[in-house]
């Protein structure tokens, strides 16, 4: 019996035996305990095999039961030749075991040597290389629209794009793992960026997801590998994660499968809601969530019903190990081409000077209640204050606001009032 030709794949190993002309692939390996079990399938080159396929079934490695088992059915099926499949299945549970317990190789780390690389954002400041980051946020925050317009950003590269993000040197590729929507919603909102923003087309690949990532993470990295992805985007965690977001171990679970994709990803995730007054906004679930994830960012929109606009605010709750937090940055996006439907056709999407992200969301808030005192007569700014009492930042924002969306208008005498609509 000779030895076989062992080839490490995504998801496992091959092995193949040129003389017995047998084929064993082993794929899903995962430790129970001390027993690891897997896929194999058998397959021959022999022409006495029909269709080549001899058996596919989970097999347990550790077990002499499971390969006694094997050997039986094996031998069942091919009959006519003559294959010592004792030998062949303990080769094959041998170098698996081996491998799979040794698990990667240990390196020196030299901190003298000068061609050491420091780490490099993808798309400052959000993505960095073979890290991954986390946008998070409420329910129809926006999340996903954002992650299209980083798509788009990364993929053309988009330079001089009027987000004001730093675009790559070079075109990245990018993977969509979509366990929320289908196909049809995100190259419709893509479609939209293209025919508003006027950037011309712009290409990414796209993956309808069922199964946890966990579960599905050798075909995932397969499509990482067939696509040449750099960035895969992620939507969403609660989804990708699919057992109990409070538990540790679907959260480990989770992790230890987002490490075999091999790239930098974005992951879009909700916000935890069970949080007392003040306390610091986080993402919903496991705080290993956070841990893991090497840049954080909350993202709040503001929306007035019947508006064809909304804005959009992002913190940095959590900096990359090697950076300090980020200031604030703000978006505001305008729906275009609105059809009878209340569809809009295009999107353009304009950056938001950081120094009033801050105050936007206070803003919002109160934008109702300067419209209600409005309807009673035109007053100063100086009254808005000290009536609603808020801010003069806050109003001088709100005010602000408002006369660029046409509501209010400001008089001859400085009072502020509402537009005249006939």
């Amino acid at each position: 019996m000779s030895l076989p030709q062992i080839t490490e794949t995504i998801g496992g190993y091959d092995y193949d035996w040129t003389q017995e002309q047998v084929r064993i692939e082993c794929r899903r390996l995962k430790f129970s305990g001390d027993d690891l079990k897997g896929e194999v399938t058998v397959s021959s080159t022999s022409p006495a095999v029909s269709a080549n396929h001899i058996h596919r079934s989970t097999f347990n490695f550790s077990s002499d039961i499971a390969r006694t088992r094997m050997v039986k059915t094996l031998s069942e099926k091919t009959s006519g030749l003559d294959l010592n499949w004792n030998g062949l299945l303990e080769q094959v549970c041998y170098y698996t075991l081996e491998r799979q317990r040794r698990g990667e190789s240990a390196v020196e780390i030299d901190s003298s040597q000068t061609d050491i690389e420091p780490p490099k954002y993808l798309l400052k400041p959000f993505l960095i290389k073979n890290y991954p980051s986390i946008f998070f946020g409420d329910p129809s925050s926006g999340k996903s629209l954002v992650a299209q317009l980083i798509a788009a950003t990364v993929t053309l590269p988009w330079y001089l794009n009027p987000m004001g993000w730093d675009e790559p040197a070079q075109p990245l590729n990018v993977l969509y793992l979509d366990w929320e929507t289908d196909r049809n919603t995100i190259a419709w909102t893509s479609r939209c960026i293209e025919r508003g923003m006027e950037t011309g087309p712009f290409y990414y690949h796209y993956r309808r997801c069922q199964r946890p990532l966990h579960e599905d993470k050798e075909q995932i990295v397969e499509w990482c590998v067939e696509t040449k992805a750099d960035i895969t985007i992620i939507d969403s965690l609660g989804m990708a994660v699919g057992g109990d977001l409070n538990a540790t171990e679907p959260a480990l679970n989770f992790w230890n499968a987002w490490r075999k994709l091999k790239t930098t990803s974005l992951i879009l995730a909700h916000v935890r809601k069970d949080q007392g007054d003040g306390a610091k906004r986080t993402v919903y679930g496991n705080q290993y969530y956070t841990a893991e994830a090497r840049c954080v960012w909350e993202v709040k929109k503001s929306q007035d019903a019947g508006e064809d606009c909304l804005e959009m605010a992002l913190y940095n709750r959590k900096p990359p190990p090697f950076a300090k937090i980020h200031n604030p940055l703000g978006l505001h996006f305008q729906f275009d081409d609105i059809d009878d439907n209340g569809i809009a056709h295009s999107l353009i999407a304009t950056n938001q000077k950081p120094e009033n992200v801050g105050d936007f969301m206070k803003s919002q808030s109160t934008q109702t209640q300067i419209m209600s005192l409005l309807k009673e007569g035109a007053v100063t700014q100086e009254e808005i204050i000290e009536t609603l009492g808020i801010t003069k930042n806050n109003a001088w924002v709100t005010l602000k606001r408002l006369k660029d969306k046409n509501k209010i208008m400001k008089l001859g005498d400085g009072r502020w009032g509402l537009t005249y609509s006939g």
